[in-house]
């Protein structure tokens, strides 16, 4: 009889149990958006970490090459030209661009991808493109107005008009989360200004309503997509050029 008495003392009530899921239901709620926000600001700090390293690699490679910039493609080549120059000063690169290319380690598994992008356009040339050429795509592209080609604009570092603080050479690119740009899958892979476009064609807003930028000073931090798109002194392009 005590036996039983004792394990009738010690037993929860349904009412009891109630209770205590409650209190861990409210707990979660009030953890959840914070442990969420952490998340993200992991992932952003990540975003930050590549774009340092990649500035830290075009520092050595324009060291090495008479203050010249890496070039975005060649004449002949595609738009992962630039990771190609600065791969050796990362990583031991392959020794053709087609070769780096087909390897996701130079997209989005490795120093040039966000950790946030979200990927292409369901589109059959976009996936075609993604499948062939992973290397191309990762989240972090180069920009499309300056050093563009390797044969006819390649810029050097000391060429810098304005203050390199405000001369954005690698950054965050869009991705399907905010644009579908079916068949265009270079809106995937360049750092564009916004033209005559709708924004959320042309400026990443994936890291706090922005995007992560390397600048020509090879300092990186996040700026606003609104603040990308107004440029400045009436110039909406102003950010994404040196001159």
């Amino acid at each position: 009889m005590r036996q039983l008495r004792c394990s009738r003392a010690l037993a929860f009530t349904l009412v009891e149990l109630l209770v205590v899921i409650g209190i861990i239901a409210v707990l979660v709620s009030i953890l959840l958006p914070s442990l969420n926000k952490a998340r993200q600001q992991a992932r952003t700090v990540a975003c930050l970490s590549n774009l340092h390293q990649i500035g830290i690699a075009i520092q050595m490679y324009a060291n090495d090459n008479r203050q010249f910039l890496p070039a975005s493609k060649q004449v002949t080549g595609g738009a992962a030209h630039w990771k190609f120059e600065i791969a050796p000063y990362i990583k031991k690169a392959p020794d053709y661009v087609a070769m780096m290319t087909k390897d996701e380690y130079w997209g989005a598994k490795g120093p040039f991808g966000c950790p946030d992008w979200a990927g292409v356009s369901a589109n059959a040339t976009c996936q075609a493109q993604l499948n062939a050429h992973p290397g191309y795509f990762g989240g972090l592209g180069w920009s499309a107005y300056i050093s563009v080609d390797g044969e006819t604009s390649r810029e050097k570092i000391t060429r810098v008009r304005k203050n390199g603080q405000e001369s954005a050479l690698v950054g965050d690119v869009v991705d399907i989360s905010q644009w579908d740009a079916g068949a265009t899958y270079t809106d995937y892979i360049y750092l564009y200004s916004i033209g005559a476009y709708p924004v959320d064609k042309r400026i990443a807003r994936r890291h706090k309503k922005g995007l992560n930028i390397l600048w020509a000073d090879m300092h990186a931090d996040n700026q606003s997509q609104a603040f990308m798109a107004a440029g400045k002194n009436g110039v909406t392009g102003y950010y994404y050029n040196i001159h």
